[in-house]
């Protein structure tokens, strides 16, 4: 097998604090990922490498490994029968590794090294030591040997430095799926940072051990930042599923027929409601004039340098945050998917412009 060219079952984990990756083990009904990406929420957003999204559940934490386990709503089509088999052996220095996942949210990528230690320690824990690139939201991803076996989950880097990333050994993990379910019941549990027994009822200390437990760091409630609020607020009205929509801090995406809309923080002050709706025709045309004389009451047409038309609407925090403007806004993002899904067809047909590369396309 190509640990290279096969798409492998690997996804991207997206929170409202947020994104990293995840994969699925060969015979857990789990995706595996890191505790400090799903850290402050018990559901998340999986989406797979052709942009489809589903919830999971984070079913189990082991805050002292940095280990998480999500169970999705359903398992993608074919994810099951590609399920990657752990290593049983811990690699060797030299030996090739792989790591798989969406740095800094982009595209589903691979990057290549080789194994520089196998035992790095760094506080409390030791690492497998990589020196193939490894980026914020490759957290959670697959670390992968030549034999396409996974040796370890991609964890962290040194800061400010160059190829130096992390792996937690498999060993730790194989006791995490194997405890999750001999004794999980699907619900979200803690493993007890002390003794390692599980505890499903959020509680100030460990029932077997009598540890202190932090029960805001390990017992989410779900609470959102003011803005999230609003905006996820506005989507549900819509009928869209806020945790679906969810592509990290401050920042949605949701698609409407060809297009994909995005709610996103631009400045510290400006809120962004847009989408990319098309790229300047090669040829001559009138499209620049019939942008400029675009007259809606909620949004904009603009031109980039690099020649990509958005449509979209900025908002000041004030604005947003002021009660009397709450159904602007649900408007404004209601608006944009209908306008963008006719609007995109319409300048491509009539002036020539050239696909967005934003536009989604199922097949993808």
């Amino acid at each position: 097998m190509s640990t290279t060219q096969q798409k492998l079952p690997v996804f991207k984990i997206c929170t409202a604090f947020g994104t990293g990756s995840g994969f699925l083990v060969e015979g857990f009904p789990y995706i595996v990922t890191n505790y400090h990406v799903i850290a402050g929420v018990t559901k998340v957003a999986i989406e797979c490498q052709d942009r489809s999204r589903r919830t999971g559940d984070v079913v189990f934490i082991d805050p002292a490994s940095d280990i998480a386990l999500v169970m999705p709503a359903e398992l993608p089509p074919g994810s099951a029968e590609s399920a990657l088999k752990m290593a049983t052996l811990l690699p060797q220095v030299g030996d090739s590794s792989f790591i798989h996942g969406f740095p800094f949210g982009m595209p589903y990528s691979v990057s290549q090294g080789v194994v520089s230690a196998i035992e790095q320690p760094m506080g409390d824990r030791k690492y497998i030591q990589t020196d193939a690139a490894v980026n914020p939201g490759n957290s959670g991803g697959p670390m992968i040997d030549g034999a396409g076996h996974v040796v370890g989950i991609t964890s962290c880097k040194v800061r400010d430095a160059e190829n130096i990333g992390f792996g937690i050994p498999m060993e730790h993990l194989q006791a995490d799926l194997e405890l999750c379910q001999k004794e999980g019941n699907g619900e979200y549990a803690l493993k007890c940072p002390s003794c390692e027994s599980l505890i499903t009822v959020p509680d100030e200390f460990c029932d077997s051990c009598g540890v202190e437990l932090d029960q805001d760091q390990f017992f989410p409630d779900g609470a959102l930042s003011a803005l999230a609020e609003i905006v996820e607020g506005a989507l549900a009205v819509d009928g869209a599923d806020p945790v679906l929509a969810r592509r990290g801090y401050h920042n949605w995406e949701l698609i409407v027929g060809s297009a994909v809309i995005e709610c996103l923080m631009v400045t510290n002050e400006l809120f962004c409601v847009r989408t990319s709706m098309a790229m300047l025709p090669t040829k001559p045309s009138d499209v620049l004039r019939f942008v400029m004389a675009y007259d809606d009451p909620d949004y904009t047409f603009v031109v980039g340098t690099s020649g990509r038309i958005w449509l979209r609407s900025e908002m000041h925090l004030s604005d947003v945050f002021h009660p009397k403007r709450r159904a602007t806004i649900q408007r404004k993002i209601s608006r944009l998917g209908k306008v963008a899904d006719e609007m995109d067809n319409y300048l491509i047909d009539t002036f020539g412009c050239e696909p967005s590369p934003e536009t989604y396309v199922a097949s993808l």
